[in-house]
């Protein structure tokens, strides 16, 4: 599973990322209740080993009678990311049908152009839209400072691309299909008057979240709140869909009582009530190291009853340490493709079972920052111009679609099916060449045999 964007080794210290980005030991051990899964009527948990109430199946049957799956446009569709849609626009299949082919429009082509730049790279040092680390449920927190883009005004345009490029790290390395699925948002609108909030940046993050990360926001504080910036939130609410109306939370005070129960004071920076000391870089992330919890409770399982998951269920994302166990006991699981993760040292690339099989060392020291913005290879003129900078750039990993019979039982009314399986997500297409699988009896299976 690649990045999605492109690999610059002319800026390869904004793709090394530190250890502790990745969720620790316990949060594959953390079993969502449903205060977690939902809120209000609400789902936030769509992967992994998650059952969908009845309501839910029979909305997807009934938007799956309305898709013609061989449509190119839906070759990627998975059933988590269709139900994300559907709850976006109220169970209108239209509109869900409307929006996943923009997605995938914005997935396959758009998201593609996105290259690094000077100027993004002067965003992503702006400490506008930074990660600072996880709250309770073990979600990114992130934090963003509006008031950063006043002296900036030249990088703005950027700004689209900084979310895209900030967010796709955080898809790729600090989610848990089943267990981790969304983050939590800060904004704080200290310094800022009703004259200089900048509203066009404010309105990109917002469309950057709603339309191609669809419920990946848990919940949102908007901070430091005065009344004229109320009047502007006014304004701007309007771009927003109702679900996600339900997860904003506005105070005019520096920190808010939910957010103190959510976050650890460990992990929840001084500004905002707690003990945690932002860093002075704002990318590559780096995290205070504190506590994420005091304890663990009955929200998480035990280390045997994790294994039981393990080999009863091959959606089930085993940590590091079990993977050795995940592939001696798993021997019915089929590869669902690797996952490349660029570390500050190394390079890892990990098994569908997040054990590594391949370790590589750096072969040659990164760039530097200051190297980077001397190089002549980027200059404004060439912006202008629209040419395009010549960087030596690499995809950072080929997915190998790797055919999975197991993982297509749900469409065994369909006679011939293929299936390939990208991360955790299972990917369906039509083919003329697979026979029809076998039944399958698992519980999990069951749930989704006749949504199509």
């Amino acid at each position: 599973m690649s990045l999605g964007i492109k690999y610059d080794e002319n800026y390869d210290f904004l793709f090394r990322m530190p250890d502790d980005i990745m969720p620790p030991s316990s949060a594959y051990r953390f079993d969502p209740g449903q205060n977690e899964v939902f809120l209000g009527n609400v789902r936030l948990i769509y992967e992994g080993y998650q059952k969908f109430t009845v309501e839910e199946t029979n909305h997807l049957k009934e938007f799956f009678k309305r898709v013609d799956k061989n449509k190119p446009e839906f070759s990627g569709v998975t059933i988590p990311l269709v139900l994300r849609y559907l709850y976006a626009h109220k169970f209108n299949y239209d509109k869900a049908v409307e929006s996943l082919v923009t997605y995938f429009r914005w997935r396959n082509s758009d998201l593609k152009q996105v290259t690094v730049t000077p100027r993004l790279v002067q965003a992503l040092e702006s400490k506008f839209f930074r990660i600072v680390g996880r709250d309770k449920y073990y979600r990114p927190l992130f934090v963003v400072t509006p008031k950063y883009t006043l002296n900036n005004p030249e990088w703005i345009d950027e700004i689209e691309h900084t979310c895209y490029f900030i967010m796709q790290h955080f898809v790729h390395y600090m989610l848990i299909p089943g267990c981790v699925e969304n983050c939590t948002v800060i904004i704080d609108f200290s310094g800022l008057g009703m004259l200089n909030v900048p509203k066009d940046a404010l309105k990109k993050i917002i469309a950057s979240f709603q339309n191609n990360y669809r419920a990946r926001l848990g919940k949102m504080y908007i901070l430091n709140v005065s009344f004229l910036v109320k009047a502007i939130w006014m304004i701007v609410k309007a771009f927003i869909d109702p679900v996600t109306k339900l997860k904003i939370q506005l105070t005019n005070s520096a920190t808010h009582p939910e957010l103190l129960q959510l976050v650890h004071p460990d992990q929840l920076p001084k500004e905002f009530g707690g003990n945690a000391e932002l860093s002075a870089e704002a990318w590559p992330p780096t995290f205070s190291g504190g506590r994420i919890r005091d304890e663990f409770d009955e929200e998480h399982v035990t280390e045997e009853e994790l294994k039981k998951r393990i080999v009863e269920n091959d959606k089930v994302v085993p940590p590091p340490e079990l993977a050795q166990f995940a592939r001696e006991h798993c021997k019915n699981r089929k590869q669902k493709g690797k996952k490349t993760y660029y570390f500050k040292d190394r390079i890892e690339i990990r098994d569908s079972f997040n054990g590594i099989i391949e370790d590589k060392g750096l072969k040659e020291k990164p760039a530097k920052k200051d190297e980077i913005a001397e190089s002549p290879k980027h200059t404004d003129q060439q912006q202008k111009m629209g040419e395009k900078a010549k960087i030596k750039s690499i995809e950072i990993v080929k997915i190998k679609e790797i055919p999975v019979i197991e993982e297509c039982k749900q469409f065994t009314e369909a006679p011939k099916a293929e299936a390939t399986h990208e991360a955790h997500n299972t990917i369906f297409r039509i083919s003329k060449s697979v026979p029809k699988p076998q039944r399958d009896t698992s519980p999990c299976l069951q749930i989704n045999k006749e949504l199509c």
